[in-house]
């Protein structure tokens, strides 16, 4: 199974490029040359709603998470990929702090992965998730 992205990163990556550019056209053009502080405030808010997008297009268009019955594999948005074995699973808990869901390998090693990827669960064997996990889970999703 291959898990991407859904439409609304996508929207929210648009807007944001949207954002940028019409931020770039007030700074072009209408800005006067001699006003600074507005063209410091409008090109710090240029870059970072360049950066969203940036971020969230990437996010959308790169980042997929490919799960069967021996590995998972997450390509993040640099096309840096991350392999766990099924077999290395020892728990799969989830955090509240940052609302992920959180692999735990016999290796010591922790991969965290967006609440929005839920499906991924259907996929690993439910004795490996936590106390905590399955609470959360039988919530209705209320917290995630």
């Amino acid at each position: 199974m291959e898990l991407r992205s859904g439409k609304l990163v996508l929207i929210v990556g648009f807007v944001a490029a949207i954002a940028a550019i019409l931020l770039a056209y007030v700074l072009i053009s209408v800005l006067e040359d001699n006003d600074s502080g507005s063209r410091t405030v409008v090109t710090l808010m240029m870059l970072g709603f360049g950066g969203f997008a940036a971020y969230f297009l990437l996010h959308y268009y790169r980042y997929r998470i490919l799960i069967n019955d021996y590995e998972i594999i997450i390509q993040n948005e640099f096309g840096k990929h991350k392999t766990i074995l099924q077999e290395d699973i020892v728990a799969v808990d989830y955090q509240r702090t940052f609302n992920m869901i959180l692999i735990k390998t016999r290796w010591g090693q922790k991969f965290k992965i967006s609440n929005i990827y839920l499906r991924m669960l259907e996929l690993i064997p439910e004795e490996k998730f936590t106390e905590r996990l399955i609470r959360t889970l039988t919530r209705g999703n209320s917290e995630l």
